[in-house]
């Protein structure tokens, strides 16, 4: 057995346990792994979580009444917070996975089911893929999710990252939220990042709501002085074609934007076209300025 102490199941703000639908039985007992012991049931992973906010994982194993080999574990993560639980729900994102209409992030694969729901990141895991295994565990997951609502105080995220992207070109379900360290800079946290379609390439933007312009301006100048410092370069462009603060390097053969617009820090990340990079600076820098306008949304 994993090194974990087994609890009896319960529901509450920070205790979410897990109970199962009718025609769903335990197959095992439930298991708990705080920080110290997480690495013991993900080996490998942990740090994605432990550098999330990351508060307590309960794993459980489930099959169906009617057929023993239908089993699935689950894996119910509290993040602590909703930024916390779309963070590793986004960076893990299968790319082409079917999206479910369960909660606002939610996707499953042949034999496997992903969602958020309040702090909690939540996956089960199927033995065997099948349209029988996958009805499975989207019971479940519908079960959770309304048990979860009912019995868990904590509301959930009322901002939608995408409002801070144009919605022009933009990849479905693309949307990341990098927790820490995004692209290497250490003072970099809390940065969303989309992907934009283009004839070409994929380009992608990025966006952190600072908690104050003059923030936003000085941590702007600092991802400048950083890549200077791993070989990047300035370069001249006119302000009228990509915003009187943004800033353009050459840096690895390829071209980053940075700008600050009120409390975001925003711009453009490794685009291998100039003339690409400042378009999509254009836009992003429009878009923020359009949202700015609009009623505070409560984080």
């Amino acid at each position: 057995m994993d090194k974990a102490a087994d609890r009896s199941t319960g529901v509450s703000e920070n205790d979410p346990g897990i109970s199962a639908p009718q025609g769903i039985q335990p197959m095992s007992p439930e298991e708990r792994f705080d920080s110290k012991t997480l690495s013991d049931k993900i080996n490998g992973k942990a740090e994605l979580y432990l550098s999330t906010g990351f508060v307590e994982l309960i794993t459980q194993r489930f099959r169906g009444k009617d057929d023993a080999s239908a089993w699935f574990e689950v894996f119910v993560y509290n993040m602590g917070t909703p930024s916390g639980a779309f963070a590793v729900f986004s960076t893990q994102r299968r790319r082409g996975a079917d999206t479910l209409e369960l909660t606002r992030n939610a996707y499953a694969t042949a034999n496997a089911v992903f969602f958020t729901t309040n702090h909690f990141y939540v996956e089960l895991i199927g033995a065997t893929a099948g349209p029988d295994g996958l009805s499975l565990l989207t019971d479940f997951a519908e079960h959770y999710v309304a048990q979860n609502k009912v019995n868990n105080e904590v509301q959930e995220e009322t901002l939608d990252p995408q409002q801070f992207f144009p919605g022009q070109g933009l990849i479905p379900d693309s949307l990341v939220l990098i927790g820490q360290d995004a692209f290497g800079f250490d003072r970099f946290d809390q940065v969303y990042t989309a992907r934009y379609d283009g004839a070409e390439e994929e380009t992608t933007l990025f966006v952190s709501k600072r908690s104050a312009p003059a923030e936003a301006d000085h941590l702007a100048g600092a991802y400048r002085d950083f890549l200077i410092q791993f070989g990047g370069s300035l370069v001249d462009v006119s302000t009228d074609s990509i915003g009187e603060k943004a800033m353009v390097l050459d840096i690895l053969d390829a071209f980053e934007v940075i700008f600050s617009k009120g409390p975001y820090l925003a711009g453009v990340h490794m685009a291998e076209n100039k003339e690409v990079a400042l378009q999509l600076a254009l836009q992003l820098d429009r878009h923020l300025d359009s949202i700015a306008d609009r009623k505070p949304i409560k984080e």
